[in-house]
């Protein structure tokens, strides 16, 4: 079986892709595969540091072309990039693929993603407001199995994206494939925010991935801060990042 390790990355970005390297690869030594990257502006320099990391990194160019006509007007302009997920879908030589956004930590051995056997899986995005969990996935972490690796399905996919949303390519995966998801372990998936759950406090203390939605842990102005009510979560990003 041929998979790969994905994720979509730019400059801006390629700290938290560190701190995800560093973590993931203490935890998960068994890992082997390609990484592949979609490159959204890396400069060489940052290639060649995260290769250093791990020799199996592959960068990939992304075919905006396939964008033109998707409504970005609905769309914040931070998070327009994110549309361009929807470029692993069109890795038709795998038969898996497991897309993880370079905003977590990793603090477990996370094999049973990668082992996943749906068409597609992810873990259930989590309700701050209603402290709840969504019948939808939060597309930070997902699985996707041969089926769902065709040029048809990635063609739906860039269509359906043409609307234009508010949540990119989380709001086109779901709608796309509606019923057809399977769902991991929520501790695979567990968004900073869960750190004040009241229903939830269990997954949290025993989250494998830890994703940090919403305000990165290095945008902010000065070493070392962390942002207001999330500071447990935020030092446990500094202590990989500190590594």
């Amino acid at each position: 079986m041929k998979r790969a390790l994905t994720t979509l990355l730019d400059d801006k970005f390629v700290i938290g892709a560190e701190v995800f390297l560093k973590s993931f690869l203490h935890f998960n030594p068994w890992f082997s595969d390609e990484f592949i990257i979609l490159d959204n502006g890396i400069s060489e320099a940052n290639k060649k540091m995260l290769n250093s990391y791990y020799n199996g990194v592959k960068f990939k160019k992304i075919n905006k072309k396939m964008y033109a006509n998707v409504n970005m007007r609905r769309t914040h302009e931070k998070l327009q990039a994110t549309y361009y997920t929807l470029e692993i879908f069109s890795l038709y030589d795998y038969d898996r693929i497991t897309f993880i956004d370079m905003d977590v930590v990793v603090l477990d051995d996370i094999k049973p993603v990668f082992d996943c056997k749906d068409d597609i899986a992810g873990c259930k995005a989590y309700n701050a407001k209603e402290d709840r969990l969504a019948n939808t996935i939060n597309s930070g972490v997902f699985t996707i199995n041969g089926d769902s690796l065709k040029r048809n399905v990635y063609n739906g996919l860039i269509r359906k994206a043409h609307r234009g949303y508010s949540m990119p390519d989380q709001k086109v995966i779901n709608g796309f494939f509606a019923d057809k998801i399977g769902y991991l372990n929520k501790r695979y998936n567990v968004e900073k925010r869960m750190q004040h759950s009241v229903k939830y406090e269990k997954v949290y203390e025993e989250a494998k991935i830890l994703h940090y939605v919403a305000t990165k842990p290095w945008e902010f102005d000065k070493p070392n801060a962390v942002e207001a009510s999330f500071e447990k979560s935020e030092k446990i990003w500094m202590e990989w990042h500190n590594k």
